[in-house]
């Protein structure tokens, strides 16, 4: 029998949030979004079964997202790992990660309305 690989996530789950190199950043925030995307190995098909505790809660992948973006940094890429760990952690049946933060109307100038930093991990 073929192994099924199930996808859980987030996308597009909006935050306001005060990461930025720039001060300005850091003080006015802004509106960025995130998705969260695990893969794992999932149970026998047909089984019919509806255990939360045999999947990925998207509620939990939400709590994650919502702590981790509430801390204020610097740099995008700090925020998406420490997702990225905590995913590890909290579910480790998970086997490939996806996190990717898109941060609207960033403030260097020109006409640019997203910059995006993603990260993906897999065993």
């Amino acid at each position: 029998m073929k192994q099924v690989m199930q996808r859980v996530g987030l996308t597009k789950a909006r935050f306001f949030a005060y990461h930025g190199l720039y001060p300005e950043e850091q003080q006015l925030g802004t509106e960025f979004f995130v998705d969260l995307v695990v893969r794992f190995k999932r149970g026998v098909l047909g089984s019919g079964e509806e255990d939360i505790g045999k999947t990925v809660n998207y509620a939990a992948l939400y709590e994650i997202a919502q702590t981790e973006m509430g801390r204020a940094r610097k740099l995008l890429e700090t925020v998406a790992e420490a997702m990225l760990v905590r995913v590890m952690e909290e579910f480790p049946e998970v086997d490939h990660i996806h996190v990717q933060i898109t941060k609207q109307h960033p403030p260097f100038g020109g006409d640019l309305s997203q910059a995006a930093v993603a990260l993906e991990w897999s065993k």
